[in-house]
């Protein structure tokens, strides 16, 4: 992940965009709801290469983690519309995606375990992710839901009741082997 944050706009979206500083969170959680406009639907279904995006939207509570840290928690929801990779028809998929994050500013000492840090790299599967960073002095909670979201799309949106087979038949039938005038010529030998 990356490229949370940043010092200017929400980074062209309209609309869709929240940005949060951990000193102004205090002690307590902040809850957040999200909802892309049309253009930045429109906007979102062409960075993600998909027909259209009819609907995005993010529930998430936000806290303070350590000194300069925010803890992000909730959902991403949508429904796209992609084209089926067997009939090429459009079909509407849905997007629902859980989002438990943390995250600090680049260069903060809470981002030891970050990409970056000096020292060994030690990968653990059952320790929780490290913290991600941003830049600037605010995280962008739009961009964490834009990127969880993306995660979620499926790769593969078919038809129901539609499977793609892998064999194809040749109309012209079998191609002869290179081998097999070799073959006509042994049988005159016999």
């Amino acid at each position: 992940m990356g490229g949370y944050g940043g010092k200017g706009e929400a980074g062209g979206y309209e609309t869709f965009s929240h940005r949060v500083r951990p000193e102004h969170l205090g002690e307590g959680t902040q809850t957040v709801q999200l909802s892309a406009s049309e253009a930045d639907r429109a906007r979102l279904a062409d960075e993600w290469g998909v027909l259209g995006v009819e609907r995005l939207d993010a529930e998430l509570t936000v806290r303070r983690w350590r000194r300069d840290g925010i803890r992000v928690e909730g959902r991403v929801t949508g429904d796209l519309m992609q084209e089926c990779v067997v009939t090429l028809d459009p079909v509407k998929t849905r997007l629902d995606e859980t989002i438990e994050a943390l995250f600090v500013p680049q260069g903060s000492r809470n981002a030891g375990d970050a990409p970056g840090s000096e020292g060994e790299i030690v990968v653990d599967p059952e320790a929780p992710d490290p913290p991600e960073t941003f830049s600037g002095d605010a995280l962008d909670l739009a961009d964490v839901a834009r990127e969880f979201a993306a995660l979620g799309i499926d790769p593969y949106p078919h038809v129901e009741d539609v499977a793609f087979t892998d064999h194809v038949e040749d109309e012209a039938g079998e191609e002869e082997s290179p081998f097999a005038a070799l073959r006509q010529l042994r049988k005159g030998d016999g």
